[in-house]
C-alpha cells in the first residue's frame, strides 16, 4: 500500500523540531483522513442526487394521484 505524505504539514512539523519519523507519520495520518473525506464527499453528492430523484418520482406520483382523485369524484 502506498503511502501519501502532505509535503507542506511535513516541512512545519520539521520546522517545529519535531523528529523525522514522528513528522512523517503524522503527515501521513492526515493525508489519510483528507483522503477519506473526499471519499465520504462524493458518497454525500450520490445520496444527494438520489434523494432529488426520489423527490421527483414522489412529486410525479402526486400529482397522478391527485388527477385520479379529482377525475373520480368531479366527474370530468
Amino acid at each position: 500500500m502506498t503511502k501519501v505524505m502532505l509535503g507542506s504539514v511535513y516541512d512545519a512539523f520539521r520546522a517545529a523540531n519535531v523528529p523525522d519519523d514522528k513528522a512523517r507519520a503524522a503527515s501521513e495520518d492526515i493525508a489519510g483522513y483528507d483522503t477519506e473525506l473526499k471519499e465520504m464527499r462524493r458518497a454525500i453528492d450520490a445520496i444527494r442526487a438520489e434523494v432529488s430523484l426520489v423527490k421527483w418520482m414522489v412529486g410525479a406520483m402526486l400529482a397522478m394521484v391527485i388527477a385520479i382523485a379529482v377525475r373520480l369524484f368531479v366527474g370530468v
